[in-house]
């Protein structure tokens, strides 16, 4: 209201009432209706008789805009191009044309004329114009010379020059932004002039009633205007061109709101409903990070695959220990530990009963590997489990110049190698388990095999198996058997007879770790070279 009073203050002090004459020139188009240039009762359109104030019959002094003779109106004229005439053969009614130039550049409108004090910074409603036309430069936040010979064709015949186009803010009395697009810069003009017919496009809802104009959209209350000497005049603060302004667009209703309508769908969704018109116009350029998305629908990034590996054994040990879920094995243990080396991808593993052995196992490892070639652990990389952090690991580490590497929390990924190395060993210890039909407590030899054979076996990365890098010589692969096949094993001398089976049956159940002898069990685990296996699943 205060921005109302203002204005309507400004225009007092601004104008002379008295000299004021309003005169409203509408631009004639050829898709007119029919009805609005009709005559009834009288040949050739002629104008009718009124009495004056002076009680004397008079004739309506209008002005013809093509011959300029009073009596007549423009359509009426005979001298325009498109008007002959009338000839009585034909339909006296027939709706007269008006020739507009065909380029696009030309822009009718319904314009103003009126003598008024200029005012480049006021902002009127104007129902009829096609355009939105501003007159002062410095309300362009973006602006773009128009070529040569573009001019706007104004209801009174007269041409007003255009020097360009571009976008125009206004702050509106709800706080609220319009953005108008494709404003014509058009010096020539007193006042600025807003098209109704754009806004109506848009979706705004435009009401003139008692003296105001109020704009609303879908029951939002948008701005409003006032009547000021037959003008209705927005209140409006207009923004001064500014390069660091945000490229927005229609701000009415800005992409962020179409984005909390539709349940925070992506953007690019929302850019596409635009694009097949089933939203209100609008500009979707720079769309600010919505902060409740970040919150309901964050997802881990994927980590990037290491492709530096290591050059020689050792340099790097992976480590992992892995739960059998509470399922003892035959030998009472839950657990085991895998050692990756980086290198050659050979694996080792340790049976546990209880998590804090994994230190110990390590140690075990340490001087096993390092004793066979020769060289020093020089990395240890783990997750942040309980078991490897204890400070007597720590301690050991720092004495031994190892560099104990954990993994961000929460972030498996980064121990992937043990990670991917112990999902592969369960896979091939439940195949060979439901295979032989042995029980659950078996998963412990199951396992041990696993790991045995994959050792032997070619790396998809290496082309080469994991035994020959870390071994030197290539491994044989004519000894492997059926995993849980029946085996013929044969008595010791002691207990063999002259009468009687030479061998006894039992089951194979895996390989012996420094020995080429092969694990059979009876009722107990055993190890023995004189053995026939039937290699058969069943």
């Amino acid at each position: 209201m205060r921005t109302e009073e203002t204005n309507r203050l400004k225009d007092k002090l601004l104008s002379n009432p008295s000299s004021i004459s309003l005169k409203a020139n509408l631009v004639e188009s050829s898709s007119s209706n029919k009805d609005m240039f009709q005559t009834k009762g009288k040949k050739g359109g002629q104008q009718k008789s009124f009495k004056g104030s002076d009680g004397k019959i008079q004739k309506n002094k209008v002005t013809c805009y093509c011959c300029g003779k009073a009596g007549h109106k423009a359509y009426q004229c005979y001298q325009r191009k498109d008007k002959q005439k009338p000839n009585h053969k034909q339909n006296a009614q027939t709706t007269p044309q008006v020739n507009f130039p065909e380029t696009e550049e030309v822009v009718a409108a319904v314009v103003v004329e009126a003598n008024l004090v200029e005012n480049k910074t006021d902002s009127i409603l104007d129902t009829g114009a096609s355009k939105h036309f501003c007159s002062n430069k410095e309300l362009f936040q973006e602006f773009k010379k128009a070529t040569d010979g573009e001019c706007v064709y104004m209801g009174n015949s007269a041409i007003a020059g255009v020097w360009g186009k571009g976008k125009v803010l206004l702050k509106l009395t709800s706080g609220k932004t319009v953005a108008l697009q494709d404003v014509l810069y058009v010096p020539s003009l007193r006042r600025n002039l807003i098209s109704g017919s754009l806004h109506n496009k848009v979706g705004l809802k435009i009401v003139l009633e008692a003296d105001k104009v109020i704009i609303t959209r879908g029951g939002d209350f948008i701005g409003n205007g006032y009547l000021s000497d037959g003008l209705f005049v927005l209140n409006t603060l207009p923004v001064i061109s500014n390069k660091s302004t945000s490229n927005s667009a229609y701000i009415v209703e800005s992409i962020n709101i179409w984005h909390g309508r539709l349940g925070h769908v992506n953007f690019d969704s929302i850019k596409r409903l635009k694009s097949m018109n089933l939203i209100n116009t609008f500009e979707a350029s720079k769309c600010t990070k919505c902060s409740i998305c970040v919150e309901s629908k964050f997802v881990k990034k994927p980590l990037k695959p290491v492709t530096q590996r290591c050059t020689e054994l050792l340099e790097l040990i992976y480590s992992d220990l892995a739960d059998l879920k509470n399922t003892l094995s035959k030998g009472g243990k839950k657990y085991y530990i895998s050692l990756v080396d980086d290198y050659s991808r050979y694996t080792k593993i340790y049976l546990l009963r209880t998590k804090d052995e994994a230190t110990e196992m390590f140690l075990k490892y340490k001087c096993e590997v390092e004793n066979q070639l020769d060289k020093r652990i020089k990395r240890l990389r783990t997750d942040r489990g309980g078991e490897y952090n204890t400070n007597f690991l720590k301690e050991f580490c720092e004495n031994n110049d190892i560099i104990h590497e954990t993994n961000a929390p929460y972030t498996p990924q980064q121990n992937g190698i043990a990670e991917r190395k112990n999902r592969t060993l369960k896979k091939m210890m439940n195949a060979m388990l439901l295979s032989s039909g042995m029980p659950d407590n078996m998963w412990g030899k199951a396992v041990l095999s696993a790991c045995y054979i994959l050792n032997r076996v070619p790396h998809k990365k290496l082309d080469i198996s994991s035994y020959e890098l870390w071994k030197g010589i290539t491994p044989n692969l004519s000894y492997l058997k059926v995993w849980g096949c029946l085996a013929k094993v044969a008595y010791p001398d002691f207990r063999k007879s002259n009468i009687g089976p030479k061998t006894f049956d039992c089951v194979f159940v895996g390989y012996a770790q420094n020995s080429t002898a092969y694990r059979i069990c009876v009722y107990m685990i055993i190890r023995s070279v004189n053995l026939w296996m039937l290699n058969s699943l069943n």
